[in-house]
C-alpha cells in the first residue's frame, strides 16, 4: 500500500468501530452487514479488481476512507472534525510547544550560568558537566533501557521508562482537554473524549503512543541544546566572556589537554581551531589564591569554540539521531499492524462474505387477480 497508516487513522478507525457498536446494539447486526457489503461491492472491489487474496490492512484502509466520506456527508457532521483530525492538531501543537519550551529552558539555564561580572572567569568544568555530561548520562540511560528490552526480548510496553512516557502522554492529553473544555463545542468535547477513551481502552493505540512520547522527549532535548547554543553564542558575540578551568583533584594541564583532544576528535579534523592547545590550557588554569591577574585574555577566550562544539556533538547530535530512530520505529510499528485480529475479523467478514437476502417480494394488491369461480 502506497500510503502508510498513521495514528490519526487508527483513532478514526476505532471511533467508527465504537459507532458501529452503538448501531449494533440499537438496530442489529443486519444493518451493518448490509452497509459494509454495499461499500465493498460498490467502492472497494471496483478499485482492487478481482483479487483473490487482498491484505486485510488494505481492505480496512479502504473501508475507513469510505466511512469518513459517509460521515462528512451525514447531516450535522459537515463541519465537525473527526477525532483523528483533533489528534493531528494536538500533536502539531504539542511538538511546537515542547520544542519552544526546550529552547526557553536551555537559553534560560545557559544565560543564568553565563552571567559574567568581569571578576571571575566562568568555570569550564561546570559548563561541560551540566550541558554535556548530564545529557550524555540521560542518553546512556535510554540506551540501557533499549538494550535491556532487546536482551530480555521484552515488548515495548513492558519497559518501565516507556510505559511512564505513554502514561505521561495520556495525562497530558487529558490536561489539554480540561484546559480547552470551555473553548470547545459540545460535539468537539465528545470527539476529544472519544479520542482519549479509545487510546486508554485499545492496547495497540496505547503502545503506539509510546513513540510519539519518545519523539516529544527528543524534541525537547533538541530545543534545550539549541537554546544553550544560542545563549552561549549570543554571550560570546555581544559581550566579553572569559572561561577558565579549575579542580580540587590537582589535575595536570597535560592530562586536561589529552582529555580535550580526545573529546574534540569528532570535529578536530575539519575545525582544528575549535579546541584549546596545551599552552592555552596552561594559561587558563585558575588558582583561587593567585587570582586572575596572571591569566591572558587570549587563553581565556580559547574555550568557547570547544564548549559550543561539545554541546552540538554530544548534546544536539544524539538527540537528532534518537529523533530519527523514533520516527523509524513508529513507522515500523504502524507497518506491523496486519488487522487480522479478532477485533477486525467481523468487519472483514461483513465486507467479503456473500450476503443472501431472504426477504420475499410482496405483490401489489392491485395486481392480484380474484380467484376464478369453479365451473358447475
Amino acid at each position: 500500500m502506497s500510503r502508510l497508516w498513521n495514528i490519526a487513522d487508527l483513532i478514526d478507525l476505532h471511533f467508527f468501530c465504537r459507532l458501529d457498536d452503538e448501531v449494533r446494539r440499537k438496530e442489529g447486526e443486519a444493518v451493518l452487514a448490509k452497509r459494509d457489503r454495499v461499500i465493498y461491492l460498490a467502492k472497494i472491489e471496483p478499485q482492487l479488481g478481482k483479487v483473490d487474496d487482498v491484505p486485510p490492512r488494505l481492505l480496512v484502509r479502504k473501508w475507513l476512507a469510505m466511512r469518513r466520506l459517509q460521515y462528512r456527508q451525514e447531516k450535522g457532521h459537515e463541519d465537525q472534525p473527526l477525532p483523528g483530525g483533533l489528534w493531528r492538531e494536538l500533536s502539531v501543537l504539542g511538538r511546537g510547544l515542547v520544542l519552544l519550551l526546550g529552547v526557553l529552558l536551555g537559553a534560560g539555564t545557559a544565560g543564568s550560568l553565563l552571567l559574567y561580572s568581569g571578576a571571575t572567569p566562568l568555570n569550564v568544568s561546570l559548563f561541560f558537566g551540566l550541558f554535556v555530561l548530564a545529557q550524555l548520562g540521560v542518553v546512556a540511560l535510554q540506551g540501557c533501557f533499549l538494550l535491556y528490552r532487546l536482551l530480555r526480548c521484552l515488548p515495548l510496553e513492558a519497559t518501565s521508562l516507556y510505559l511512564m512516557l505513554g502514561r505521561a502522554m495520556v495525562r497530558g492529553m487529558e490536561g489539554v482537554r480540561r484546559r480547552m473544555h470551555r473553548r470547545l463545542s459540545g460535539r468537539q468535547r465528545l470527539d476529544l473524549a472519544a479520542l482519549i477513551g479509545a487510546i486508554q481502552q485499545r492496547r495497540e493505540l496505547a503502545v503506539l503512543l509510546l513513540w510519539p512520547a519518545f519523539i516529544l522527549v527528543q524534541l525537547g532535548g533538541i530545543g534545550f541544546n539549541l537554546g544553550v547554543l544560542g545563549a552561549t553564542l549570543s554571550k560570546v558575540v555581544f559581550s566579553d566572556m572569559a572561561f577558565a578551568w579549575q579542580s580540587t583533584l590537582q589535575l595536570s594541564p597535560e592530562l586536561v589537554a589529552d582529555l580535550v583532544r580526545w573529546l574534540a576528535l569528532p570535529w578536530s579534523w575539519f575545525v582544528p581551531q575549535a579546541f584549546p592547545s596545551l599552552a592555552q590550557i596552561q594559561g587558563s588554569q585558575m588558582v583561587l589564591k593567585e587570582g586572575v591577574t596572571h591569566l591572558a585574555t587570549a587563553d581565556l577566550v580559547a574555550w568557547w569554540p570547544f564548549l559550543c562544539c561539545s554541546v552540538a556533538v554530544y548534546g544536539l547530535l544524539p538527540r537528532c539521531l534518537l529523533l530519527v530512530i523514533g520516527w523509524i520505529r513508529q513507522r515500523q510499528s504502524l507497518e506491523g499492524l496486519h488487522f487480522a485480529t479478532l477485533n477486525f475479523r467481523p468487519l472483514l467478514q461483513r465486507m467479503t462474505a456473500p450476503r443472501i437476502d431472504t426477504n420475499g417480494v410482496v405483490e401489489p394488491v392491485a395486481a392480484r387477480r380474484p380467484p376464478q369461480a369453479a365451473s358447475a
